[in-house]
């Protein structure tokens, strides 16, 4: 995949998409992309502990508690904190008032403005299709998507984003599919990721499509780069369609 940390842009949304399969490696290799370029990362983990994302990125070379306490990865337990917000008194429906979601806002905004120096930063949602589970207003959950994406604008620092939304076809989830609709008329880059629709593969383990949507046309979108991929302990490998080992 020909993404750099030189490649993203201030004010870059990232929309990383799973369709039938786990799409959060993908989320591990921007990690590793920004750390290993001595970029910066706030990483708010809804889907897993902070141990977990430690335990993958020796895997992939990485050492992240180090990189905690180089102040190069600040880390927010995102779930913790809305749990939380709940035992204060408020408890999550469809009319949930989004002030439940303004105190995990507030926390990760003055997490943002404690980074220091002008390294392009990275902010990672893994992922926020769980707050929908945990019963908040899709509303309410776009709303605050728009004001984590809004921070990449208002902020002095080269700041992207990235966020995981499940969106599986073999569910009817109408949700998931409003949440995934809002956050693409945001989006900068679409990287949509799918299982194998022939089943499992020991050699390719799904299709992936990237999509760059042109900030002087948004919301046009073109055909975007499709291509394979297989995960292993060091990473994952992207290989042009009809070109894995299996095929060759």
């Amino acid at each position: 995949m020909n993404l750099s940390v030189e490649d993203l842009s201030k004010g870059e949304f990232i929309l990383l998409e799973d369709n039938q399969t786990d799409g959060s490696f993908m989320l591990h290799h921007f990690i590793s992309l920004f750390i290993k370029g001595n970029a910066s990362v706030c990483l708010v983990g809804f889907a897993q502990t902070m141990v977990h994302y430690s335990t993958i990125g020796k895997k992939l070379g990485l050492n992240l508690m180090s990189s905690i306490e180089n102040n190069q990865l600040k880390f927010i337990d995102g779930m913790n904190l809305f749990q939380e917000c709940l035992e204060t008194g408020n408890t999550p429906s469809d009319e949930m008032d989004p002030i439940d979601l303004r105190r995990l806002y507030t926390e990760i905004k003055t997490t943002l403005e404690s980074f220091s120096g002008s390294k392009p930063l990275l902010l990672v949602l893994d992922d926020v299709s769980l707050l929908l589970n945990c019963g908040v207003n899709k509303n309410s959950l776009a709303n605050f998507m728009h004001y984590c994406y809004a921070l990449t604008k208002t902020t002095e620092k080269k700041l992207c984003l990235l966020s995981l939304v499940h969106c599986d076809t073999d569910v009817d989830d109408e949700d998931a599919v409003c949440l995934r609709d809002s956050l693409a008329y945001r989006m900068t880059i679409h990287i949509h990721v799918k299982g194998l629709e022939t089943g499992y593969s020991r050699d390719v383990h799904g299709r992936i499509e990237v999509t760059r949507v042109k900030k002087d046309e948004p919301h046009i979108y073109r055909p975007g780069k499709i291509m394979q991929y297989k995960v292993n302990d060091r990473g994952v490998d992207f290989f042009p369609l009809g070109t894995s080992v299996a095929v060759l």
